[in-house]
């Protein structure tokens, strides 16, 4: 596949979720660090998951965590 199957985008999006519950504060670098992907992927990524319903917030210093009500 061109652009990487839907399998593994799945397993980045859980991730994802996964370190920033565990670690919140992270930015899309590290992330994208973390998963050996482009940080414009971990953008794209940021996006799905909004369309999901599970929001990310990003502070003044781009440092991301789940949004919590």
């Amino acid at each position: 596949m061109l652009f990487g199957s839907k399998v593994a985008k799945h397993e980045r999006l859980i991730t994802i979720v996964a370190a920033l519950t565990k670690t919140p504060g992270q930015t899309q670098s590290e992330l994208a660090r973390l998963m050996g992907v482009h940080p414009s992927t971990i953008e794209d990524d940021l996006r799905k998951l909004e369309e999901e319903g599970i929001l990310v917030q990003e502070d003044d210093r781009g440092r991301l965590s789940l949004w919590n009500e």
